[in-house]
């Protein structure tokens, strides 16, 4: 339940951006709590206060212990006919 609250999470604030799209969320434990890792797709990569932001609305992992976000971004253009359909 914990991973799917938190994947609803990141999805909703990743997706708001245009031709970005959540594309993996891997966990793991780490020495201070939960390594969450992001894997986004898209044309422009966030910024650290795009990834922090929402770590303020993700749940409380079953140990509670804090989550540390990672987010691993890969650059993606998507072409039309008419050229970048999202541009810088």
């Amino acid at each position: 339940m914990f991973e799917n609250r938190v994947r609803d999470t990141l999805r909703a604030a990743i997706n708001n951006t245009a031709g970005d799209y959540l594309s993996d969320v891997r966990f793991a434990p780490g020495d201070k709590g939960m390594i969450i890792t992001a894997v986004v797709r898209g044309p422009r990569a966030p910024t650290p206060q795009e990834v922090r932001a929402p770590t303020a609305t993700m749940p409380t992992s079953p140990d509670s212990l804090p989550a540390d976000l990672r987010v691993r971004f890969v650059l993606t253009q998507t072409i039309t006919a008419k050229g970048l359909l999202y541009p810088d």
